[in-house]
């Protein structure tokens, strides 16, 4: 806002869940106490005095004092400017003292603010609201240029691994234990998936706990097996360092969006030419969308490349693990493979690679790329017997 309008005074009010309070920037002029109904109608004072034009209330549920948040309502009913709010929340059942906030928050509101068209849609069917009283400002990330995945994915340590990706302050509720109950069943299916958790624990949490819930999230790998693909990444995370992931997603998902099948089909049929490209599994190579493509599906030449080699080395090592570890430390003498032409399609020559990495050998590209040798890896390199 200060951006957009330089030649407004753009100041804050913070709510405290502490007396103390915390080190804020002067932009912040005055503060609240989440629990203390007296310091609410002082701000409205203050907002009053300062003869404030607008204010632009950020509400959710649980942050403020009272049942249902209800303290924050001893402000606007004392304020004499507009008020403009933006809600985090739109509880599509909410219980009654829930729904008397809402309500009144609705009342006492110029504007209202969602960030979906499903909160304007819950407003405007459970609440009554005219459409006409609420905006939508979706949600956004940010618009940074797409560049290798890999290059960002190396950062964390899961270059060459499909990521499960979780951002944010760990705390209850963003379902983390769900996704780790899940993993090995994921991981049966694609062992070269990772889960990856990003994110200091919620402050409020360690307050309150300690590290309990990061270590409980731990021992639930731990006991279900899956511990090497949950990777805590447990530190705050900077807007910097999102921002690369962000653009992979975001460039993953205008490519899923812009479905062309439709118009290529047309243009087809017509005799028109239409554009190569490749097929393949979107995950490993988001290049293959949007669809409508005239496909290709693989340089058999280019298989496997180094990416799948490094996830082949990874899954082969622990399976053979796990089976000198059950058959007192003797490696298995041959292993039955099944190859299907699609899934070397899917992940560029993985379960070549595999087969490659169990007799011991590796792939040799030339410097177009193209993989027309192999070599002999020393056992004292491999160190294990070759598999047949």
């Amino acid at each position: 806002m200060a951006e957009a309008a330089p030649q407004a005074q753009c100041f804050a009010g913070a709510l405290n869940d502490r007396p103390e309070g915390y080190k804020y920037p002067p932009r912040v002029r005055f503060e609240i106490l989440e629990s203390d109904l007296d310091s609410y109608r002082r701000a409205a004072d203050f907002l009053n005095f300062n003869n404030t034009e607008v204010l632009c209330l950020q509400h959710e549920f649980g942050i403020f004092g009272g049942p249902a948040g209800s303290h924050v309502l001893a402000l606007l009913k004392e304020v004499r400017m507009p008020v403009v709010t933006t809600l985090h929340t739109v509880l599509q059942q909410p219980d009654p003292a829930q729904r008397q906030v809402m309500e009144e928050l609705v009342l006492r509101s110029e504007r209202l603010v969602v960030m979906a068209h499903k909160g304007a849609e819950i407003l405007q069917q459970t609440y009554g609201v005219s459409a006409a009283k609420v905006d939508v400002i979706p949600h956004g990330i940010p618009d940074t240029p797409f560049a290798d995945p890999n290059l960002h994915k190396a950062r964390f340590g899961v270059e060459g691994f499909r990521v499960l990706l979780t951002f944010g302050l760990l705390g209850p509720g963003k379902g983390i234990e769900h996704v780790i109950g899940a993993l090995p069943e994921i991981v049966r299916r694609h062992p070269d998936t990772v889960y990856l958790v990003l994110g200091a624990t919620h402050p409020h949490l360690i307050a309150r706990e300690g590290e309990s819930y990061r270590l409980g999230l731990e021992r639930l790998a731990e006991n279900l097996g899956v511990r090497e693909h949950v990777v805590f990444y447990n530190r705050f995370v900077s807007d910097d360092e999102l921002a690369p992931l962000f653009a992979y997603c975001e460039f993953c998902l205008k490519q899923v969006v812009a479905d062309n099948e439709m118009g290529a089909l047309l243009e087809g049929l017509n005799g028109y030419f239409i554009t190569p490209g490749p097929g393949g599994d979107p995950i490993r190579n988001p290049l293959v969308l949007p669809t409508g493509k005239n496909m290709h599906a693989l340089d058999p030449q280019a298989i496997p490349t180094s990416a799948a080699c490094d996830c082949a080395k990874k899954v082969v090592d622990r399976l053979l693990d796990r089976q000198a570890a059950d058959n007192g430390g003797k490696y298995p003498e041959s292993i039955a493979f099944v190859l299907w032409g699609t899934d070397n399609i899917k992940t560029y020559g993985e379960s070549l690679a595999q087969v490659l990495w169990m007799v011991g050998v590796r792939p040799l590209p030339d410097s177009l790329g193209r993989v027309n040798r192999i070599e002999a890896i020393p056992l004292e390199e491999l160190g294990r017997p070759r598999i047949d």
